[in-house]
């Protein structure tokens, strides 16, 4: 007779009293009888990386691209310009501003590579790492975007806005769905 762990579903030996994937305490092979393969083909239904969660797989393997093109197309070009460097011409709390977003930058990038790592690692602590990552990355945002305005009230701020309208897009969709989803917490359990 083939027995499963009350817990993971693992296929155990019979006379096991320990699980060898979790380590769970077995029930007693009257109880365990119960526990059989169609009962846990619906528990394990939501588990892996499928559905919705290939989208987020998608956006997350994407964000540090994306990033590092934002730096290369939209930071440098105030940094460096017509082969000098032009942090000390311009205003000098605007070359700190562009500085600091920089480096914001750099460590969101860092930030997703290791948001990346858990995820396909199917760590226990993603979705809360990545609530967190969502909730600091829009208000990051808009400080820098505050900040820029209030130094220069004239200047075109659209790129700005549309970023934060991004960020808090992503961030009223995939939270609730992070903290929400079956498939999410089936998945992320090791």
């Amino acid at each position: 007779m083939i027995f499963h762990c009350s817990n993971c579903a693992s296929e155990l030996p019979e006379g096991s009293r320990f699980c060898s994937r979790c380590g769970s305490a077995l029930l007693a092979p009257q109880q365990a009888a119960a526990f059989s393969a169609p009962h846990f083909a619906k528990v394990n239904e939501y588990e892996g990386i499928a559905g919705w969660l290939i989208l987020f797989g998608c956006g997350l393997v994407l964000s540090p691209l994306l990033i590092m093109r934002t730096i290369y197309t939209v930071n440098l070009p105030f940094l460096y310009d017509n082969k000098h460097w032009t942090l000390l011409s311009s205003h000098p709390a605007i070359a700190v501003l562009i500085v600091s977003e920089v480096t914001m930058n750099v460590l969101f990038i860092i930030c997703l590579l290791y948001l990346n790592y858990l995820f396909f690692m199917k760590k226990r602590e993603f979705p809360r790492w990545m609530i967190l990552y969502r909730v600091l990355h829009l208000f990051l945002l808009f400080i820098t975007h505050m900040a820029f305005w209030a130094l220069d009230p004239s200047a075109d701020l659209a790129r700005g806005s549309a970023a934060i309208a991004r960020s808090l897009l992503g961030a009223l969709i995939w939270i609730p769905y992070l903290l929400l989803s079956r498939r999410v917490k089936a998945t992320f359990v090791n």
